[in-house]
């Protein structure tokens, strides 16, 4: 049975992702050592699947699709620079987001959705971010560690977000190559 690796995920609108493409410069012209995500690949993570029969993608798909149908487009603010596990060491740099209304009831409605097809809820809550690069160097830290600080409330505008999708990630050498299996409009 072929399963290919694929998630569900908001997709931002041009304007946030050229506001995080900027992000992303500021930072990288002030460290090296982190592998920054391609700016037309960020998105919001809402439930990652994993290995996923190819069978499974219509049911997924019309979850998508019934969800969407559900939810109104998503107000939220970008704001905030993080790291994951903590800032003391940072190992994913991400960008946070506030007064984004409907958006854990959104995710939520999905993981359950997706655990009625038979996947499994990821344990840890659910916490709204997107990634913007991973910490490859560990000398990288100590100068991330300021940059942390500094952007950790920086505000990079209000946005709506009107795209959920189902997504295939074929991981390659260079990174991530992703498609867009279904897509349907909040």
């Amino acid at each position: 049975m072929e399963t290919l690796r694929t998630f569900v995920a908001l997709l931002l609108p041009d304007a946030a992702l050229r506001a995080l493409e900027c992000e992303q410069q500021y930072l990288a012209g002030r460290t090296g050592g982190v592998k920054w995500v391609n700016p037309r690949a960020i998105h919001l993570t809402l439930a990652f699947l994993g290995a996923t029969p190819a069978a499974a993608f219509a049911q997924i798909s019309t979850l998508v699709q019934e969800t969407a149908a559900l939810f109104k487009p998503i107000d939220f603010t970008l704001q905030g620079i993080g790291a994951f596990p903590n800032e003391r060491n940072p190992k994913v740099v991400w960008a946070g987001l506030r007064d984004c209304g409907a958006l854990p009831d959104l995710q939520r409605r999905i993981a359950d959705g997706l655990e009625e097809l038979g996947f499994q809820k990821d344990k840890k809550p659910f916490a709204a971010h997107i990634t913007l690069g991973r910490v490859r160097d560990g000398s990288a830290r100590s100068v991330l560690r300021g940059l942390l600080e500094e952007r950790r409330d920086h505000c990079f505008g209000e946005f709506q977000a009107v795209r959920l999708a189902l997504i295939e990630s074929d991981l390659q050498p260079t990174g991530p190559v992703y498609t867009t299996v279904h897509e349907s409009r909040l």
